[in-house]
């Protein structure tokens, strides 16, 4: 009966909470950190694990506290530093999240979770190319580490190095089959248009993950174009946005989280829903780089041009890869427009056509 194992066991609940999505490792969770502060509330391992089943569950006020407390006790609690940079990311407090994390990782250089983090952050702020390295950096640290390749995976494939992309992610499945590596390689191959391998990858995925969203609304994407199978979609799409909607109930501040429902309803022609979906997106994430790129697609579909417009420039502005939106089936109505080809920075040819390709994903997935 000692509180950093019980603190332990909670950190390990949550880890398996966040693989598979089933909220019974989240309840454990909870009751081995109430175990752990009825025996040393003010113990930094209780607190760590307090922070962290905070966070997971939105409560980033609580969680915030408690990453503070942990860091007023030991200031180089290196698990604390991570687990607060996480958190004031979610917050939308990036520059504070950064920094966080590169102060961790100047005290930690040879732990690849820091360096995992901050290739994390970078990428969320629509940074593919500066990620790159700290994901590099985490997989050579940890060459055995499923997680490592499959997110430097996921920003190669972002900056448009499409087989190095795929030797990493492949090489995340042979280290260890997971639901999100499968995403991600569904995602190269449905914009490889190898729509039926795409499928494939994404069921597989969702075979890993049921109670995930992500891998079921990628798959409801990928069976809309795949030959035989368009009937599919719409049931696994469902599947999606019922079990977002449940994820939102219990964290409703996750903006990635808003713009994906919004993406899943445009796809079901549930346009109003998809339209307060992706006000929302917008209201908790207004410099959301991958909210304004949900929100240009969505407005698209909506018929809402200037809005999509608008949206798209930001997020490019921001730093967002505009090769990545030349080709999006969700943009096709955009791509005679001037002051798209403006955006994506390309001219039309004779086809009227952008001439760059469109890498970007159905739902991809970093951890």
């Amino acid at each position: 009966d000692e509180a950093r194992y019980h603190a332990a066991i909670a950190r390990a609940c949550l880890f398996k909470y966040d693989l598979t999505r089933q909220r019974t490792w989240e309840a454990r969770a909870a009751s081995a950190a109430a175990r752990a502060a009825e025996l040393a509330p003010d113990a930094p391992e209780t607190l760590l694990a307090l922070g962290h089943l905070h966070r997971v569950a939105g409560r980033f006020d609580e969680a915030e506290r408690e990453y503070g407390r942990a860091l007023a006790q030991r200031p180089d609690y290196y698990e604390a530093a991570l687990g607060r940079a996480r958190l004031l990311h979610g917050l939308g407090r990036l520059d504070e999240a950064e920094g966080d994390c590169l102060r961790a990782v100047a005290q930690h250089p040879q732990d690849w979770r820091g360096h995992n983090l901050l290739g994390f952050l970078r990428f969320a702020r629509g940074h593919s190319e500066q990620a790159i390295e700290p994901w590099r950096r985490a997989a050579e640290l940890a060459p055995d580490n499923a997680l490592a390749a499959r997110n430097l995976g996921s920003a190669l494939f972002h900056t448009n190095r499409m087989e190095e992309a795929i030797a990493e992610i492949r090489r995340s499945l042979d280290l260890q089959p997971n639901a999100a590596a499968f995403t991600n390689l569904g995602t190269v191959l449905f914009f490889s248009e190898r729509y039926p391998e795409a499928a494939d990858a994404f069921e597989r995925g969702a075979a890993l993950q049921p109670a995930g969203p992500i891998p079921w609304g990628n798959l409801g994407n990928a069976l809309r174009f795949t030959p035989g199978r368009e009937q599919e979609a719409a049931p696994a799409l469902e599947r999606a946005v019922g079990l977002m909607r449940e994820h939102l109930g219990r964290s409703p501040e996750d903006t990635g989280a808003w713009g994906r429902l919004a993406g899943w309803l445009a796809n079901l022609g549930r346009h109003e829903e998809a339209r307060a979906a992706i006000v929302e997106t917008l209201r908790r994430g207004p410099d959301d780089v991958h909210g304004l790129v949900h929100a240009g697609h969505v407005y698209c579909q909506l018929g809402e041009s200037a809005e999509a417009l608008r949206c798209l420039r930001e997020a490019v502005a921001r730093g967002y890869e505009a090769r990545l939106l030349a080709r999006s089936p969700d943009l096709a109505g955009l791509r005679s427009d001037p002051e798209f080809c403006s955006i994506i920075g390309t001219s039309l040819g004779k086809s009227g056509e952008p001439g760059a390709l469109d890498r970007r994903e159905p739902g991809h997935e970093e951890s």
